[in-house]
């Protein structure tokens, strides 16, 4: 694997997400993702949930740290960590559990993969991501 430096992830990233439930049909996204100079995380794009179509899309702060990234909600507030070379982390939402595994193993293109559980909430989500020039190469 190629050792990644946190200039790799400014860019522009297609984006594709399956989001898996066990009592009714997937939801999937596409879009883009953008992290910019000054370490924005942008993500829009189109949300299809149980047949309706969405405009969706979400911020983040990447902070540089040493090894990885420490990534903040919108707002401010910690949402976890990234280590580029032990990518799992886990952030509480009382009374979820949101557990994340990244994979840089066929990089540029990556994953996440998040597994949620809690009394009203049970679904996993996959993202991949591919350098924008590289989307029609791609696949879930």
């Amino acid at each position: 694997m190629t050792k990644l430096e946190h200039a790799d992830f400014k860019r522009v990233w297609l984006l594709k997400r399956e989001i898996t439930h066990s009592d009714q049909p997937p939801g999937k996204f596409e879009g883009l993702a953008r992290i910019t100079r000054r370490w924005t995380y942008l993500e829009w794009g189109n949300l299809e949930v149980r047949g309706r179509d969405f405009t969706a899309g979400r911020r983040y702060w990447w902070k540089p740290m040493d090894g990885g990234f420490d990534i903040h909600f919108e707002d401010g507030k910690p949402f976890h960590e990234l280590h580029f070379n032990a990518p799992s982390a886990r952030h509480y939402c009382d009374p979820d559990i949101y557990d994340v595994r990244y994979d840089f193993s066929d990089w540029p293109k990556w994953r996440s993969t998040w597994d949620v559980q809690g009394p009203r909430k049970s679904y996993s989500m996959t993202s991949l991501y591919a350098p924008f020039s590289a989307m029609q190469s791609l696949r879930m």
